[in-house]
């Protein structure tokens, strides 16, 4: 008998499968604070203010699973009382590499810090399950100066992930799919500021402006799951046999 790759027949098994997306707008003030995600209110340990919460999208499916595309994120925000020019989701070296070119923020209440090399003020999410926050915080996520490049990325629960405009150049490239962890069952969206955008959270209190986010939940329909778990006991029956 002719032997079956299952790498092969598992490639023609997801091709065209069926899945159930949910579409979702948020809007995303300049002083949505991050580390408020799942939080009664935002943290400030730096000073400077606490900004707000962050707007939330409640997944609706629970467990995980899936992928999240941003179709469109429209819009500026204001740091530093407008006396930095406006950026948009994607944010910018806006010190001009003087004195803070980098965003260091560390950990707090559980939420991840993030690091972002000469980039400041970009939008940024968070996944969570149904529980509140708490230390310890999972490992921070780095991203270097051409960071933002990727078109697939696996943040984990309560990781602070880059979004930007959710393209893989700024302004244009290719749409980015961030993959939901196991145990999500919330996405929150905002920023990760700080006192020169370095130490711990704090100094929302002088951000404006706000985001639009567009973006589409897709998820294989429960129907497809089953399907593809039926095709992978019949593939280890073939391969049992052939053995």
């Amino acid at each position: 008998m002719r032997r079956i790759s299952v790498a092969v027949v598992l490639g023609i098994m997801l091709v065209g499968l069926p899945a159930t997306g949910v579409a979702a707008v948020l809007s995303i003030p300049g002083s949505a604070n991050i580390f408020g995600a799942g939080h009664a209110s935002p943290p400030d340990p730096a000073g400077g203010g606490g900004g707000t919460l962050p707007p939330v999208f409640a997944l609706p499916y629970s467990g995980g699973g899936g992928a999240i595309q941003f179709s469109a994120i429209t819009g500026t925000v204001f740091c530093c009382n407008g006396g930095i020019p406006a950026v948009g989701p994607d944010g910018a070296n806006i010190f001009g590499g003087v004195g803070f070119p980098d965003t260091n923020i560390n950990s707090y209440g559980g939420i991840a810090g993030i690091q972002f090399t000469e980039r400041q003020m970009f939008l940024v999410g968070v996944f969570l399950d149904g529980s509140e926050p708490i230390d310890p915080a999972p490992a921070r996520l780095t991203y270097g100066a051409t960071g933002d490049t990727f078109l697939t990325y696996y943040p984990g629960l309560s990781q602070v992930f880059f979004i930007g405009d959710g393209l893989s150049g700024t302004g244009s490239g290719s749409t980015q799919s961030f993959f939901v962890p196991a145990g999500a069952t919330r996405l929150f969206l905002g920023f990760a500021d700080g006192f020169g955008f370095i130490g711990f959270p704090g100094g929302y209190g002088d951000n404006s402006g706000s985001l639009s986010s567009e973006f589409d939940y897709q998820v294989p329909e429960p129907g497809t799951l089953m399907l593809l778990g039926l095709g992978l006991a019949g593939l280890s029956a073939i391969r049992r046999r052939e053995n």
